[in-house]
């Protein structure tokens, strides 16, 4: 056997032998890989929990324990935060995005509560970056605060944040999980399993068997004929869904290579330049009337058979419904 270069606790009680110091990295090493960073206790426990009085900018942060990246912090008491004093207050009409977190600085050896200010902005406001350096600074969310002018703080406008140090996991077929389960739970039903993760700026349920569906990127000229176009990943496959028209709500063109629409170009790199997959899609009465295919830049392109006729309607729809492409 080869010995590792770390080898600890050992102690005399135990084992009979010499007892062996156990450093504080070790220990951080062990606590921080096995709970990870989030608060201690369960997902109902109000445990470091933001709430507002709702008659002035600050909020209050309850009692409660956290683990940071091996470190142990822990109030005993109600902790007040002034947001409106921080960073520049949103004027009327203008939004503002904070973010109330746990800090640890390992250089100062402190873990404190801090408050992240976003930048007004009278339309697109994000919030604020995190600090999170390895081996320094680092923040862990426990909620999102969003204002709309410089007033007063109502718990509404609270979202939280707050993780585990371990996740959660739920049972049952119904549709209703919790909205305040922390990041990383875990959802099993019947017929799906979701996961808890933080995503476009909120906390979300998301399904790793059914993925969801994301609004097509229209190409210039095109638009929807009624159901939203969309596509997912699913199982190694881009999947499309939706009705698409010219935006001037005439034919297509016959035997032309029409960009309708885009997807991201990090999806589709492992589709060969020389070879993109096609399928046969149906227009407005036609069924395999025309053809899509997906480039490997993100284009999808839709071709109209030059052998289609007229019939009781012009072919100026197209169903993207069963579109299937290979990804590789």
């Amino acid at each position: 056997m080869v010995n590792m270069d770390t080898m600890t606790p050992f102690g005399a009680d135990e084992y009979g032998v010499d007892a062996t110091p156990m450093l504080q990295g070790e220990w951080r090493t062990l606590i921080g890989g096995g709970l990870g960073d989030g608060v201690l206790g369960d997902p109902d426990a109000t445990t470091l929990k933001v709430t507002a009085s709702g008659s002035d900018a600050t909020v209050d942060v309850s009692a409660g324990a956290i683990s940071i990246q091996g470190h142990l912090g822990v109030t005993t008491g109600s902790t007040n935060l002034d947001v409106g004093s921080t960073g520049t207050p949103p004027a009327a009409g203008q939004t503002r995005i904070d973010l109330i977190c746990a800090r640890l600085d390992p250089v100062a050896q402190t873990i404190g509560l801090v408050v992240l200010a976003g930048s007004p902005a009278t339309t697109g406001a994000v919030a604020p970056s995190m600090t999170r350096a390895a081996g320094g600074v680092w923040d862990v969310p426990l909620a999102r605060v969003t204002r709309v002018g410089n007033v007063a703080i109502t718990n509404a406008m609270i979202t939280s944040y707050r993780t585990l140090c371990s996740p959660t996991t739920y049972f049952g077929g119904t549709t209703d999980l919790p909205g305040d389960a922390p990041d990383g739970s875990v959802a099993f039903r019947f017929s799906d399993i979701l996961v808890r993760v933080l995503s476009g700026g909120s906390m979300q349920w998301r399904s790793i068997l059914d993925p969801p569906w994301t609004t097509l990127t229209m190409a210039s000229g095109y638009t929807s004929a009624g159901r939203a176009p969309a596509y997912r990943v699913h199982s190694g496959h881009l999947e499309l869904r939706g009705e698409v028209k010219r935006t001037t709500g005439g034919e297509f063109t016959a035997s032309t290579w029409l960009t309708i629409a885009s997807v991201p170009s990090s999806l589709v790199s492992a589709i060969s330049s020389s070879n993109f997959p096609r399928v046969p899609c149906a227009m407005s009465d036609f069924i395999g009337a025309g053809e899509l295919r997906l480039t490997n830049t993100g284009l999808i392109q839709l071709a109209k058979s030059s052998a289609a006729t007229a019939h009781d309607r012009p072919q100026s729809q197209a169903w993207l419904d069963g579109a299937r492409f290979p990804l590789a």
